[in-house]
């Protein structure tokens, strides 16, 4: 008899204390779980799962895909969230767990070692918890928005090895690279913003996924040199990458946002050597204004980029002045082998809130670019920002005493090999501001940056938050009024610096459908959202956001965090520890 087998990720769930519950109340718990399941059966049909096996309370799911596994599972937990806060009654508390490996299948249900240990990591999970085994963790670590934290081994019954287990945390990653797409319905159309383009997501037209950084690397280089030209304005890379989970034609899509323009791409691969694809269109009449075509190796991805940027700039403005052209020939390393590390490099970076694992593997490269060519000053710019996200690993092998020093001499050499390069006066900008207060440093830092590029969405926050902080409120809404042009979507970043800024001039109603929207609001979110409902005299609200700060940082931290804030004006970040102290006496 021939087993017919296949590959699928596995989700196992039960409730905790469901025995107790049934002893208890079990008319009500039935009750409750019936019309719960109504809402999880549509929640796994949206992730295009399908439920296999029930037993009281236990559900076993099976999907084709891990990362929608692990997105259903999130969607899962905050379902059941959301129905406890709104229904003290309610009271459920699930575990999942997911593994992915080769199932039997028989008639409508799926068997083997892989359901098996699925099961297995779920009863080690801790309430409330998604656990996940390391192949599920290889699969996604990379790919989704979510925090992993190894948590030790399991052993199963039939495995002979014990199994490294992740649990979902908290992202802690830089808003700058997260996706944000409410849906296009939710976007109204945007006026055409003249000389303006959208550059769209690399396509890898290969089936070799190690492609992937360079699509990636590709879009964001072209984005940001493109940004360098004061004439164009480029749309920020969240309305660019959020073109992945749209179903429009780029044109209209790129239309809605108001680009007169579309650039997109291709990349394949051809043995040894790649064919990239390149056409630029013009939104308003759906004409292609040109398109090219390079076979080149991996060394020539320089000159093709340059090329591709010259021909962009030149079909929306005209000729472009040759001092803006100039600036795109200063970031080049020597030994094109410390650009692709940097390109790799940033692939993990761009994910370093995801996992230990990706911020180590980031600064790694970026250091391995730095002893290919110590003459590359993005690597050492990029190795700075990489030190400094590491910080929210502190169990990671780089997080040393000295972390602070390698930072400044990083920047240091970034600025004295190129003190034209963006990024580094960013980087820069934000190491005087933030770690010593020096606001005539920081201000000179930060407004280079914008001058250099002023179309880059994240060196304009940049910016916002120094005029935040040096007092200059009329500057940083101008500024943001520019930012919704380049980003329409928004970000955490952009709804934090707005909602801030109504915070400080009191429109608290305003500040508050703001911070709302902030996605994953970290320590300062949480805290703005919880002190504007405190000042609004909302106080159930302000003891619910309150309750989900402390849950998620202590006291200690929360002062501290508050404490370090560099405003000008230090009343202000006085005014800002006394209201936490006036909140959390108010609750006590």
């Amino acid at each position: 008899m021939n087993l017919q087998k296949k590959i699928s990720a596995i989700l196992a769930s039960d409730i905790v204390g469901f025995s107790s519950m049934m002893e208890s109340d079990e008319e009500g718990t039935i009750h409750k779980i019936r019309g719960l399941r109504t809402k999880i059966d549509q929640l796994v049909e949206h992730h295009d799962g399908q439920v296999f096996h029930t037993a009281g309370d236990s559900i076993l799911v099976d999907f084709v895909s891990p990362a929608q596994a692990v997105e259903c599972a999130v969607d899962w937990q905050k379902l059941i969230e959301d129905e406890n806060e709104n229904d003290a009654s309610f009271n459920l508390v699930f575990r999942i767990g997911l593994n992915v490996g080769e199932v039997i299948v028989e008639e409508n249900n799926l068997l083997g070692d892989t359901v098996n240990l699925a099961a297995r990591i779920e009863q080690a999970c801790e309430p409330g918890s998604i656990l996940i085994s390391r192949q599920v963790f290889d699969m996604v670590h990379r790919k989704l928005r979510y925090g992993f934290e190894e948590k030790g081994s399991i052993s199963a019954k039939n495995i002979s090895k014990e199994i490294p287990v992740f649990v979902i945390s908290e992202y802690r990653g830089n808003d700058r690279f997260t996706v944000r797409n409410e849906g296009m319905e939710s976007l109204p159309k945007q006026n055409v913003v003249k000389n303006s383009v959208l550059v769209l997501p690399f396509k890898n037209s290969s089936s070799d996924e190690e492609l992937d950084y360079l699509c990636e690397g590709l879009c964001e280089e072209i984005i940001g040199e493109l940004s360098l030209f004061k004439h164009i304005k480029v749309l920020s890379r969240n309305a660019s990458f959020a073109y992945s989970n749209s179903d429009e034609s780029p044109d209209k899509y790129a239309q809605t946002l108001g680009a007169g323009y579309v650039l997109s791409g291709s990349v394949r691969k051809l043995g040894p050597r790649m064919r990239i694809n390149i056409e630029l269109s013009n939104t308003q009449d759906n004409v292609s204004i040109w398109s090219d075509k390079h076979t080149c190796t991996l060394e020539e991805v320089f000159d093709i980029e340059e090329a591709i940027v010259k021909s962009t700039s030149n079909a929306i403005v005209g000729s472009v002045k040759a001092d803006e052209t100039e600036k795109l020939k200063h970031k080049n390393p020597v030994d094109f082998s410390a650009h692709d590390c940097v390109l790799r490099g940033m692939h993990f970076h761009r994910m370093s809130g995801s996992s230990q694992e990706n911020a180590e593997q980031a600064f790694t490269l970026f250091q391995k670019a730095v002893g290919i060519d110590p003459q590359y000053a993005r690597a050492h710019a990029w190795s700075t920002c990489s030190l400094a996200n590491l910080q929210d690993w502190p169990a990671s092998e780089f997080v040393t005493d000295d972390w602070f020093d390698k930072a400044i001499y990083h920047i240091n050499e970034a600025i004295r090999i190129d003190p034209d390069d963006a990024e580094a006066n960013r980087i820069m900008g934000y190491m005087k501001l933030f770690f010593d207060n020096d606001f005539i440093s920081a201000e000179a830092h930060y407004r280079k940056a914008h001058q250099m590029s002023p179309s880059d969405v994240h060196l304009a926050l940049n910016l916002v938050s120094f005029c935040i902080f040096s007092g200059n409120m009329t500057e940083a809404k101008d500024l943001i009024e520019e930012i919704k042009v380049l980003n329409p979507y928004g970000s955490d970043q952009q709804f934090y610096l707005e909602g801030l800024v109504g915070f400080l001039e009191e429109n608290f109603d305003e500040a508050i459908l703001l911070l709302s929207r902030i996605s994953n609001p970290d320590l300062m979110g949480m805290f703005l959202l919880t002190a504007t409902y405190f000042k609004t005299g909302n106080q159930a609200e302000t003891t619910k956001n309150c309750d989900k700060l402390f849950k998620k940082h202590g006291r200690e931290s929360i002062l501290e965090e508050l404490s370090s804030l560099p405003f000008e004006d230090k009343q202000k970040k006085e005014q800002f520890t006394d209201l936490f102290e006036q909140i959390d006496s108010l609750l006590q």
